[in-house]
């Protein structure tokens, strides 16, 4: 989790549609919408693409304008990969004394992930935290 310093209005607009290639230039170089209207949207599937040319693709599960989080689960990746599946949840909550923007991204991953695929994720959503701190603006 992370506190970024912009209201929790300009936190949840960054996150809700899930394009983060705007927040992390040059590491998420490609987004594409595969299935539904917007993918703020229950059972919209969703492409991204990393630098390194591996591709992920998500579907939503569970979406809350009231709450401000979605649900997202892993469907294929043209990476292979040692686990068998990966669900996320990224929530936005405005932090009230300060009015920035309190963001928590859990992963969690089925049990055959081993302890390096689940530290190697700690560490990209740090990373991920420290860039779009430096992107997001009021």
């Amino acid at each position: 989790s992370a506190v970024l310093n912009v209201g929790g209005d300009v936190g949840w607009a960054a996150f809700r549609t899930m394009d983060f290639s705007h927040l992390r230039p040059g590491i998420w170089t490609h987004f594409e919408l595969l299935d539904g209207d917007s993918t703020h949207q229950w059972g919209a599937a969703f492409k991204r693409r990393e630098e390194d040319g591996i591709e992920w693709t998500f579907k939503e599960l569970e979406v809350s304008e009231l709450h401000r989080f979605i649900t997202y689960e892993l469907v294929t990746s043209s990476a292979d990969l040692s686990y068998t599946s990966q669900i996320n949840t990224l929530r936005v909550r405005r932090v009230t004394a300060s009015n920035g923007s309190f963001v928590e991204w859990i992963s969690d991953f089925s049990n055959d992930a081993k302890a390096d695929v689940i530290l190697d994720r700690k560490f990209k959503i740090q990373d991920a935290f420290s860039q779009m701190a430096d992107s997001i603006h009021a």
